[in-house]
């Protein structure tokens, strides 16, 4: 069985980032929920790395963003991302 690890950029990381580049408003937010609601992402969270691409990811997608609730959520998670 072949494992994919995202945050190490392997080829999971290049076939991903059009999908979440082109995501909607609302998958968006639910991508972003998954940073402080999914333990298996959190869990990866204490490391360096991931979460440092992680932060870089919440920050393009927050960019994305039009309304201020919006952002202001993303802006949140951002924050609990840094603190893991």
């Amino acid at each position: 069985m072949i494992v994919f690890n995202y945050w190490g950029r392997s080829s999971a990381c290049e076939a991903l980032a059009e999908f979440i580049e082109n995501l909607d408003t609302l998958k968006i937010l639910d991508l972003c929920r998954m940073f402080i609601k999914n333990s298996r992402v959190k869990e990866e969270l204490f490391y360096k790395k991931p979460q440092n691409n992680a932060i870089s990811l919440l920050e393009r997608l927050r960019e994305k963003l039009q309304l201020a609730n919006h952002i202001s959520e993303v802006t949140k998670i951002i924050k609990q991302v840094k603190g893991y």
